[in-house]
């Protein structure tokens, strides 16, 4: 089984539908897929609930010995919830300080079971630096990191690398594929201009130097609609979803799937 995550350290930049589409995308090839949403917000999971076959609460990762053996292969879908609160923060009611290391223990051994069950395992992070994070980060074997284009977000790039480094140190197989610039507008000269000057300056940070998603509202329709957006039955719809199933199989191409 591979894992990869999709992450970055600032909300807002289109990361949970670039790992849902991933998911979709793997599914339809017909690849036996483990999902994870580790945000308490649970967008991902909500995006996923229709398609996914066995559907389990991502706090039970950590709280409980899982057995993959008896559940359907083709689609695991484990969300993301508020109870995911309790397990690290101090200020939560149900926070319990002597169990902290048995859920880290807990969740490192239900992924590592996992692998003989999975071609794939997909994080979607939230987008702060902390355990939901850095533990998917410290199993898995790839990294990717949307990214929009404007000055904030490129900003925060820095942080994103400069933890995947140090996750390096302890889990020396993670691999950075790379950044994926996302909802660009094709019409803001200041987005292609940006865009063109990030693809030469960091070209070998980049996911692909011509990869890119374009800001479209049908994503946030298939979004809404539960379904990947090549689904949508327009024309835009069908342009961008082939865009993202290209990227999608660059994606899986650089993991070797």
């Amino acid at each position: 089984m591979k894992k990869i995550v999709i992450t970055n350290e600032k909300g807002g930049i289109g990361k949970t539908s670039v790992a849902v589409h991933l998911a979709h995308y793997c599914y339809e090839r017909g690849m036996r897929v483990l999902f994870v949403d580790m945000d308490k917000q649970g967008n991902s999971g909500f995006s996923l609930s229709k398609v996914a076959v066995e559907i389990k609460d991502t706090h039970s990762l950590f709280a409980d010995t899982q057995n993959f053996e008896t559940l359907d292969k083709y689609f695991v879908l484990f969300k993301g919830n508020k109870s995911l609160k309790s397990l690290f923060d101090p200020t939560e009611q149900e926070f319990k300080l002597d169990k902290v290391e048995e859920y880290q223990r807990n969740f490192k051994s239900n992924i590592a079971k996992a692998n003989e069950f999975f071609d794939i395992c997909i994080f979607d992070t939230p987008p702060t630096d902390g355990p939901f994070q850095r533990l998917p980060l410290l199993v898995s074997e790839f990294a990717l990191s949307p990214f929009l284009l404007d000055k904030y977000s490129i900003l925060g790039l820095r942080g994103i690398i400069d933890t995947t480094q140090e996750i390096k140190e302890v889990n020396p197989k993670i691999q950075f594929l790379g950044l994926l610039p996302n909802m660009v507008s094709a019409n803001s000269v200041t987005q292609k201009t940006t865009l063109n000057e990030l693809q030469k300056q960091l070209s070998h940070l980049m996911l692909d130097k011509t990869a890119f998603i374009p800001n479209r509202s049908a994503i946030a329709d298939a979004s809404e609609q539960q379904v990947p957006v090549w689904k949508i039955d327009k024309t835009s719809a069908k342009d961008v979803g082939r865009k993202i199933k290209k990227i999608n199989q660059l994606v899986l191409e650089k993991m070797g799937v």
